[in-house]
């Protein structure tokens, strides 16, 4: 053995290191490739959500009564309405390919007010009773293929 290490190694043992660090390192390598695409896609995912957050906060911030009471599904960015022109103020540019939409209407419970109800319980009751549905569409590319995220929340009269 002490012969061997005094003559150096064999180009057939070099080859086969070689050959074995390289089948060892193909799978990291892949890895690599794979995690830079799930960043691509999680940090799309995050940017939709934080769009359709931010319009349903800017919404939420109203009093109920200023909140349209119907929108149909529409580019938020083509509303003309001095509500939505104020709204879109506040909201950050979008990144290339993303479009925010918006959908809003007005429902009621169909829920009677009890006769015996002391008036403020009723008046408060009533308010509780009607609602609005906000409905947030996020549509993004994401490796050509077409996305989208849905939001909403529901708002009263309260």
């Amino acid at each position: 053995m002490n012969n061997h290490f005094k003559n150096g190694l064999s180009f057939i043992e070099i080859l086969t290191a070689v050959t074995l660090i390289a089948v060892g390192l193909v799978p990291v390598f892949m890895l690599f490739g794979t995690t830079a695409s799930d960043i691509s896609i999680t940090t799309d995912e995050l940017f939709a959500t934080t769009y359709a957050n931010e319009l349903l906060d800017g919404i939420h911030a109203h009093k109920y009564e200023e909140i349209p009471g119907r929108v149909d599904l529409i580019e938020v960015e083509k509303l003309d309405d001095p509500f939505f022109r104020k709204l879109q103020k506040g909201l950050s540019p979008l990144n290339k390919g993303f479009k925010r939409f918006i959908e809003i209407s007005t429902s009621e419970f169909p829920f009677k007010t009890p006769q015996k109800m002391n008036p403020f319980r009723k008046e408060k009751f009533e308010k509780l009773n009607k609602f609005k549905i906000i409905k947030i569409y996020i549509k993004y590319s994401q490796n050509n293929k077409p996305k989208d995220l849905k939001m909403g929340i529901i708002v009263t009269a309260s």
